[in-house]
């Protein structure tokens, strides 16, 4: 394992250096999880897994003929989330700690502060980095598709030929959004009746800041000449992905119905108190290292992909 030892750091030990800049002064990356999730909360007692489950609603009424028909409910697709523990640690010896002369050294343990909420942000981008494949790390939903797929399936029968699909693969444009909103009015619940998506929200990398940008705060429709009103001028919160390191695709965008999104994607933390990670300290007995350490635990699940429209742009 390694240690942080005086021979190892000599410019902390120099009396010479005026300065020693620290890197982790610098501002950490936007939290996006408040953005993206809701966050109900884990479930008490503490388990190791988050379960949910669904059931279909009931077909549109038929006429009545004289008897009374009987419909079905069905059981849906179970999704099963396991929390997964994060830890980071590191030891320093002691006299680097006492002979360090910037005192860098003993501003190290808020370091790991930073490396577990570089992961945290690292799984929150991941359903995003993974929409178009089946990801199972988190959480496993029994229907066995991607988030964004064409080949969405039912538990009853009724027909997936329309209503089942929530994948695209043209690049953002004003034409392309004002498809993917028709789209949505298309999908269809577990028994093939509408669903009412309502996009409401662009999630978008930062490299198409400009695109996205225009398109909805300008008044009128973009790069042309007529006098035409702009549809969707106003009408969507964008969510840039600033984190280029956790999604670096530059093309593939996604569009959301916010509320329905913040239902169905979801959050749940057993050990991030007060917002941060678990701290431990303590020091070795012989070899007087000072030893710090940070934990952990989460999970997240995506309960149903309705809520979301992805373009898969090649």
């Amino acid at each position: 394992m390694p240690v942080m030892v005086r021979g190892s750091y000599s410019d902390l030990l120099d009396p010479r250096f005026r300065k020693i800049e620290d890197e982790e002064k610098h501002k950490l990356h936007e939290d996006v999880i408040p953005f993206l999730y809701g966050t109900p909360g884990a479930t008490q007692p503490f388990r190791d897994t988050e379960r949910d489950s669904e059931i279909s609603g009931l077909p549109r009424a038929g006429q009545f003929t004289g008897s009374v028909d009987y419909a079905s409910f069905y059981q849906g697709y179970d999704t099963i989330a396991s929390y997964m523990e994060f830890a980071q640690g590191i030891q320093i010896e002691r006299l680097l700690l006492e002979y360090d002369q910037f005192n860098k050294i003993e501003a190290r343990p808020r370091s790991l502060i930073r490396s577990m909420y570089r992961r945290r942000q690292f799984d929150a981008y991941r359903f995003l980095r993974n929409a178009f494949s089946v990801d199972t790390f988190f959480h496993n939903r029994s229907e066995g598709v991607a988030l964004c797929s064409n080949s969405h399936t039912t538990t009853t029968g009724v027909s997936t030929a329309a209503g089942f699909d929530n994948l695209v693969t043209s690049p953002y444009s004003d034409t392309a959004l004002a498809a993917m909103v028709i789209q949505a009015a298309n999908v269809r619940d577990l028994q093939g009746e509408p669903e009412e998506v309502i996009l409401d929200t662009i999630i978008a990398p930062i490299d198409l800041y400009e695109e996205v940008w225009e398109s909805i705060a300008s008044m009128g429709k973009v790069d042309v000449a007529t006098n035409n009103r702009n549809v969707h001028y106003g009408a969507y919160t964008i969510i840039f992905l600033r984190n280029k390191v956790d999604f670096t695709d530059t093309n593939d965008w996604f569009a959301a119905d916010s509320t329905k999104m913040k239902d169905n994607v979801l959050w749940f933390d057993q050990v991030w108190p007060g917002g941060g990670p678990e701290t431990g300290f303590t020091e070795d007995f012989d070899t007087f290292y000072a030893k710090y350490r940070a934990y952990s635990r989460y999970t997240n699940m995506i309960k149903d992909w309705r809520p979301l429209l992805g373009a898969q742009v090649s």
